[in-house]
């Protein structure tokens, strides 16, 4: 029996769902979309009981989402109504955090028993510190863009003018923010906001995404995400997928890439110039989505996360 942590209605949970069960392997879904009102909890001694599952029985897990729900009133407060709600947002904190702490908890248990974890949370922290991933993938044997992470204005500036006057804006953690394309008169009117954070550029590399799928040592495929060309962030615009081969070398180091993060399964997004005709790597994802790719492109993801599980209940 394999376990799915997600929401029953996403697309992935879903796709993988059906191709577990056309194999002939039982699932059985953990949607914390509303945890714990629709949750038993019996865990007592070696009893580790969730709405009459027996953890102790599942074969493996897939993590698709914890469903960490983040805080927000409904409507903009003033200083004052903070304030007087800041114990209403304590609240919250405490009540989230011990959710949370509840489902680290029942998945480090099925880890304990030797049980196989795709998307292991600790790999999430590649994802929310993006500084140390590319500090890490820079390393690989594929080019990398040039980064600078700073609060300093005249360093910000000084990288925009080394790189043709202007250079990519990313978030420190994966996913809040959509890339975009600054330059030196926009980083003046941001400048307020490095006295709080530091903020990351990239050099901007003209050309064309590619993402890449691996399950454990196993190159999936590639497929070159068409898009609108206005857009800088592949997420936006989003066309279409055409499947391509990649050189035998470019995929061993996409291989690499994804063992050294200790990922099961990774899209690995790279960038092809084509001024240069070269290959960079921009960043290695734990958790990818794969619905629109595959859907898209038809590629066979889902049944080889299947066929990736079915191996390791032999």
């Amino acid at each position: 029996m394999i376990g799915i942590i997600g929401s029953k209605d996403n697309s992935e949970v879903k796709l993988i769902k059906e191709s577990l069960e056309g194999r002939g392997i039982e699932v059985v879904i953990m949607d914390f979309t509303n945890f714990p009102a629709d949750f038993k909890v019996d865990i007592e001694n070696k009893n580790f009981s969730i709405n009459s599952i027996d953890l102790n029985k599942l074969d493996g897990l897939y993590i698709n989402s914890l469903l960490i729900k983040g805080f927000s009133f409904k409507d903009d407060i003033s200083a004052q109504d903070w304030i007087e709600k800041y114990n209403k947002f304590r609240e919250y904190q405490v009540i989230e955090r011990e959710k949370t702490a509840f489902k680290y908890a029942i998945i480090s248990y099925i880890i304990s028993l030797g049980k196989v974890v795709v998307n292991h949370p600790l790999t999430y922290e590649y994802h929310s510190m993006k500084i140390f991933e590319y500090f890490l993938l820079n390393k690989m044997n594929l080019k990398f863009p040039d980064t600078i992470t700073s609060n300093d204005l005249g360093t910000l500036k000084q990288f925009i003018r080394e790189h043709n006057g202007s250079a990519l804006y990313k978030a420190n953690v994966g996913g809040y923010l959509h890339t975009t394309l600054l330059d030196e008169n926009v980083i003046d009117e941001i400048a307020e906001s490095l006295t709080v954070r530091p903020i990351l550029l990239q050099q901007y590399i003209k050309g064309y995404n590619i993402r890449c799928y691996v399950i454990d040592d196993y190159f999936i495929c590639a497929g070159r995400i068409h898009q609108d060309e206005t857009y800088v962030d592949s997420r936006m615009g989003f066309k279409g997928v055409e499947l391509i081969e990649l050189p035998g070398e470019v995929i061993e180091k996409v291989l690499a890439i994804s063992k050294k993060q200790n990922l099961i399964f990774s899209g690995i997004d790279l960038m092809f110039s084509e001024t240069e005709k070269e290959y960079y790597l921009l960043e290695c994802n734990s958790s990818p989505m794969f619905n629109n790719f595959e859907k898209y492109s038809g590629a066979p993801i889902a049944e080889k996360l299947t066929d990736y599980f079915i191996r390791k209940l032999k």
